[in-house]
């Protein structure tokens, strides 16, 4: 999340974490269960296509045209909603890819 820039609280908001940040205002400390585990992989997903794109984490964060994001932010897409945030982002990865390797 530090690469991507996401702040503490997005970054749970990213996975679904009900709990906030600690009384000191840092990330807390705690498993991955249920769904947390479950969105994770999907982080971890469009990191990895990010990267095979070559395209900065500053992505996530330039407002996209298209659908699903119709001038939002990838980023505000998986705060407010991560699991379909995450499977639509990682779509539009995924066809940029392959765009990519038939051009």
């Amino acid at each position: 999340m530090d690469r991507w820039r996401i702040t503490d609280l997005d970054a749970l908001a990213m996975i679904g974490h009900r709990g906030g940040l600690t009384k000191r205002g840092t990330r807390p400390r705690f498993r991955l269960l249920g769904r947390e585990a479950e969105r994770y992989p999907v982080l971890r997903r469009i990191d990895a296509a990010l990267w095979m794109l070559d395209l900065a984490p500053d992505w996530l964060h330039d407002p996209q045209p298209a659908s699903p994001f119709k001038g939002r932010t990838p980023c505000a897409l998986l705060v407010a909603d991560p699991d379909r945030g995450g499977s639509d982002t990682l779509q539009v990865l995924n066809r940029r890819g392959l765009r990519a390797a038939i051009t």
